[in-house]
């Protein structure tokens, strides 16, 4: 029963991850962008900060249920969700740091970094769920 309860938390929050970087990526698209960059800043950090809070528990939720379904740290989606929680960290702080140099130049780096990150993530889900990896780098 609690194993079912930690899966069903760790899909909520990959759905959470997902449906904040198609946000992320409508933000960035959005004219507004470019009209008013203190207010879209502030929101950036909030959703960068959610989706931090929500890489950090998937990954906590995704560990625990690593050992009791019977998988090894050495299946290959699994080590891709460690790399792309990393990568998804080096990319909030990336984000962090073009922040304070906020211009509306950069709106195709934010965006790329964030069909970067959503594609990772889908790669990562369709991985977990069909249970085969076809990374490039496994």
């Amino acid at each position: 029963m609690l194993i079912a309860l930690l899966k069903f938390c760790h899909v909520v929050i990959a759905l959470v991850l997902i449906s904040s970087i198609v946000y992320s990526i409508v933000l960035t698209c959005s004219k507004k962008f470019t009209l008013a960059p203190l207010k879209h800043q502030q929101r950036f950090m909030r959703v960068q900060r959610m989706m931090l809070i929500a890489v950090l528990l998937a990954i906590a939720t995704g560990s625990l249920l690593i050992y009791p379904k019977n998988f090894t740290l050495h299946t290959p989606w699994i080590q891709a969700a460690y790399l792309f929680a990393l990568l998804f960290a080096i990319g909030l702080f990336v984000l962090t740091w073009m922040k304070k140099k906020f211009s509306s130049r950069q709106r195709w780096a934010w965006l790329a970094l964030y069909l970067v990150l959503g594609f990772a993530l889908l790669t990562l889900v369709h991985g977990a769920v069909t249970k085969q990896a076809f990374y490039f780098l496994f």
